[in-house]
Parts: structure tokens; sequence; C-alpha cells
């Protein structure tokens, strides 16, 4: 009996060694390597750096302080959370027209929604861009665009651009406030022709940025047209001006003959830097396309025009040669000397002009012409109104090269 239970508890123990040698193996084969692991180091992440953002920067150089006062100005229109968010631009535009006691137009900058472009004049907003493009004219008298300007004017308006008009004198020839008040009624009436559709004429008194008034008239619902009248007296043929305006006139202001010159109906008197300084503003502010004007007293072809149109050309070439007006958007119409050219309008163009100048005409006591077939028998101004002739800019020739 012992020695059969020994040989059983031998060999028990033997296969119980078996089983420890067998998972003494299966543990050494889910070991690592000492060597592999001592020689290769465990990577360490190095942790990516968070760029600190840029600050925005404010869209204004406008402080609490001057917030504060521009609200104070304008407390119905403006307010701090409006003018701590407006571009520059705006900020600009608002700050004249607050401090100028304009609050009533701080609305219309306001609600541009476009400021790309710096402040220069009023015009930018109160009065809309013309997708379709602007021609910018210059005139001394109230029917120098209906006579020499035409038919381009009217082409102009046909293809959708907009036409803003700068006359210089109030066309009174000394006659009086009234006469020339007339004439520019006798104008709404003539682009109303021209525009085919009478609707009445919103007039207003707009300060642009250099300090000078002008009065703007335009028809309502046609942003097409804008007629300024800066209303100096008008100078007459020898440019000696009238006694009913004290004698003033343009080319005695361009010439240095008189300081300044007060304006027909009152307001502050003009120096002779205002009158380019005036176009020059309306430029700036429209951007336009063209410029049109009467051909300056320095070119051929001027010679026996009205002093006040040569004149109104100098204004204008004077400002191609300081480069502040670009002489390829530049073209001028030739005044009185055009009599002696050939007749080159005809058909519905001429009918147009002519349809127009009429209705202008009836309002204009001094022509004494109320139909077409009378106009056209007036002895000077019949045979302008058959003819235009305009010089581009590149092609004027100075006098006496």
């Amino acid at each position: 009996m012992r020695t059969g239970a020994a040989k059983r508890l031998g060999t028990a123990f033997a296969a119980l060694v078996a089983v420890v040698v067998t998972l003494s193996g299966c543990a050494a084969l889910g070991a690592p390597e000492p060597s592999r692991t001592s020689a290769t180091p465990t990577p360490t992440r190095t942790p990516t750096a968070t760029p600190t953002p840029e600050p925005t920067p404010p869209p204004n150089a406008l402080d609490a302080a001057r917030i504060a006062e521009l609200t104070a100005l304008c407390p119905d229109v403006l307010s701090d959370a409006v003018l701590r968010v407006l571009p520059q631009y705006g900020v600009d535009a608002v700050n004249f027209f607050a401090t100028t006691g304009q609050c009533g137009d701080v609305g219309t900058v306001l609600a541009a929604g476009d400021y790309s472009r710096p402040f220069v004049s009023p015009m930018q907003y109160l009065d809309a861009p013309c997708p379709g493009g602007t021609m910018l004219t210059v005139w001394a008298h109230y029917d120098d665009d209906l006579i020499f300007g035409s038919p381009t004017i009217p082409r102009a308006l046909d293809a959708n651009q907009c036409v803003r008009t700068l006359y210089l004198t109030a066309s009174d020839a000394g006659r009086g406030d009234q006469y020339g008040l007339d004439r520019e009624t006798g104008l709404r009436a003539a682009y109303d022709a021209i525009r085919g559709a009478s609707t009445p004429w919103e007039d207003r008194t707009v300060l642009l940025s250099n300090g000078i008034t002008l009065v703007m008239t335009r028809p309502t619902g046609d942003p097409r047209i804008t007629l300024f009248f800066l209303r100096l007296p008008d100078g007459g043929l020898d440019a000696n001006g009238f006694s009913a305006t004290g004698h003033g006139s343009i080319p005695k202001l361009l010439d240095g003959v008189v300081p300044d010159v007060q304006r027909v109906g009152g307001g502050t008197p003009l120096t002779a830097s205002d009158l380019p300084a005036t176009v020059s503003q309306l430029y700036d502010a429209y951007a336009p396309d063209t410029v049109l004007t009467a051909l300056p007293g320095l070119a051929q072809g001027s010679q026996g025009d009205h002093p006040d149109h040569a004149d109104t050309g100098n204004i204008v070439a004077g400002l191609v040669t300081r480069g502040l007006i670009d002489s390829s958007k530049v073209i001028y119409a030739q005044g009185y000397p055009v009599t002696a050219r050939p007749v080159n309008l005809e058909g519905d163009e001429l009918a147009r002009k002519l349809d127009a100048f009429v209705k202008y005409a009836v309002h204009d006591v001094a022509l004494k012409c109320t139909t077409v077939e009378s106009c056209l028998k007036l002895r000077l101004t019949g045979p302008w109104l058959l003819r235009q002739y305009l010089i581009p800019s590149g092609e004027m020739v100075r006098a006496g090269s």
C-alpha cells in the first residue's frame, strides 16, 4: 500500500511541475525584452502653442469725449452705440453735418451703408450716386447749357447718366433779382421737356465743406438731374457788370480788380479762389465721367465770346493744369463764335433742342420769343441754336500758339 501510494504521489508531483513550467513559459512570452525596452525611450509630445489673436482695430478714432460732444449736438439722430461702430469716413461726414448745425442731414450719412470714399463734400450723401455715370457741367448763364451744351446733355440723360450742373451767375443782366429767378424757372421747364416729365422740383440751400452755400434744385422722382445756382452778378458783354449789382463781375474778380463780389440776392461775398474751389469740390464729390463747360478764353476759337463764358472755361482749364481735374474727361463747348461755322444739327435732335429752348424762353422776357419760329428768327440766338461744336481738352489750342 505504501509503495502504491508513493508511486501515485510521485506521478501527481511531476504533473504539477509540468504545469508550473508551462505557465512560466507563457508569462515569459508576454513580457518585453529588457534590452529593447531600455534602448527605445518613450516618445514625449510637445504641446502646440495657441497663437494670440491680433486685437481688432476700432472702426474710427472717436474717443468717449468726442462721442459725447457729437451726441449732444444731434441727440435725436446720434447715440453712443451708433458712433462707436460707424467707419471713419462716415464719422467725418457726421462731424461736418453736426458741427454746422445740419442735424437733419445726419440721417443720410447713417443710411448710406457705403463708406469706402473719403469725405470731401456733403453732396456725396445729399445727392444719390449714379450707377449709369455722371456728367458735370459748368456754365456762366442759365441758357448756356441749352444753347451750347445741347444735344450732348440730352444724350447723356437718354443713356441714364446723371447731369449735375453748376451755374456761376444769376444771369440777371442788370435787370434785378426777379429776372434771374424767372430764368431759373425757365430752366426747370426746359429740363422737364428734355426728360419728358413734369413733376414738382425740390429746392434747398446746401453748405459745402469749403463754407460756400449753393441753391440746389432737382425734380422730384428723377435723380438724374441736379442744378446748382451760385448767383454771382452777370458781367455783361464788356465784363464791367451793371450798376444794379455794383459793377461786380467774374472777370473783375479773377483778374484781381476787386477782392470779392457780392452775390445777387444776398449771401457771403465770394473771392477769386472760391470759384475754382467750388467746381473742384463738386468734381471730387461726383467723380464724373465727363466735364462739359465753355471754351476757355485762353483758347483759339474763343475770341468774341461773352467774357463770363470765357472765364468759366478758364476756371476749369486752370483746375486741369493744376491736376485737380482729369484732362481726359473735359470737353469744351464753343460759344458765340459758332455762328461762323457750318450748321451741324438737324432732325430729331435739333427739334428736341429747340423745343426745350422755347420752354425756357417763355420765362425770359429779354428774348421775346415763344415759338420755335420766333426763337430761330432772333439775330444772335437763332444761329447758335442750329449748331454745337465741342473741343476735347486734349485738342484745345491756346490762342497765339
